[in-house]
């Protein structure tokens, strides 16, 4: 498959609708099987899909309209609206002056290994999400944050990511896949946790904190699917596997910020408990802790 790494791989050929000038202006990284995208456009035009790569785009208008066609389908998004496309489906896009967006380009291989790892099953055909959306319930908010801190991650570390980038990716698509309508109202099934699910998880946990997996990873550890894993903790613990996880990196930062002998800066030990960013880190630590971890390091024992 191509890369979408630099300019000349963009997957779309553009032209003016009127003949004139096109002014167009953007910028893609790429980690692994996601790109992160910004684009502008003061002309406006009209863009085709060139070469063979099977993504899903995902973007969120911000300025101006786009009107996509493909699979007999038209849609419009607007400022307040997110969008979705499977590349080899779409025919044409007509972007308007003065437009402004920015996404995420979604390998399908990458979405369909974790829409099977959610159900157990694997998907028939690609997955057809409703094109256009409004984002205004509390489940796509959240949907979009997790989107612009994958986004912001991608575009400053093109070629570093930390423990929590897995995890973010795998949030990312979880939440994708649970809260985006799909045509036909698909309905995501889960199965029934076995008994030691719980306890296989948690040793698994236990024993990769300070490597990158993911909730998926510690499904199949356990023996079950996604969703049987997310029920099995909702049921005992009360919480995600996510949160699971979160909380015990948590816990490990925390043990190590009251060792005497750590001399590693605040940052570093963040970092190595799998927090890429300070800030999420500092509001996490502070939530579970109710100090910061300046003032626990202030604070340890001799």
């Amino acid at each position: 498959m191509p890369a979408l790494n630099d300019r000349t791989a963009f997957p779309l050929a553009l032209r003016s609708i009127d003949e004139g000038r096109v002014t167009f202006v953007d910028s893609l990284r790429k980690i692994g099987q996601m790109t992160a995208l910004t684009m502008s456009t003061q002309t406006g035009f009209r863009a085709e899909p060139t070469g063979s790569l099977d993504v899903y785009g995902l973007s969120f208008t911000t300025s101006g309209t786009a009107v996509r066609c493909g699979a007999s389908v038209e849609a419009t998004s607007s400022p307040g609206t997110g969008s979705i496309y499977h590349l080899p489906d779409l025919e044409w896009i007509d972007v308007s002056p003065q437009f402004k967006t920015w996404g995420l380009f979604i390998e399908r291989e990458l979405l369909d290994r974790q829409y099977e790892a959610l159900t157990g099953e694997s998907p028939n055909g690609r997955i057809k999400f409703v094109p256009v959306i409004e984002l205004t319930s509390r489940p796509l908010k959240a949907f979009v944050r997790s989107v612009r801190i994958l986004h912001e991650a991608i575009m400053m570390r093109p070629q570093q990511h930390g423990l929590d980038f897995p995890l973010l990716q795998e949030l990312l698509i979880q939440q994708l896949l649970t809260h985006w309508p799909r045509v036909g109202d698909d309905v995501v099934t889960a199965d029934a946790s076995s008994a030691g699910t719980l306890g296989r998880a948690r040793e698994f946990i236990a024993a990769n904190l300070t490597t990158p997996i993911t909730v998926a990873d510690v499904a199949a550890a356990a023996g079950v699917s996604v969703r049987a894993l997310q029920m099995a903790f909702r049921r005992e613990l009360d919480q995600s596997p996510l949160s699971f996880i979160l909380a015990e990196r948590l816990d490990l930062a925390h043990a190590q910020l009251h060792l005497a002998g750590d001399a590693r800066a605040v940052s570093q030990i963040a970092y190595g408990a799998g927090f890429l960013h300070m800030s999420d880190f500092s509001r996490r630590y502070r939530e579970r802790f109710g100090c910061t971890p300046t003032e626990t390091r202030r604070n340890r024992r001799p």
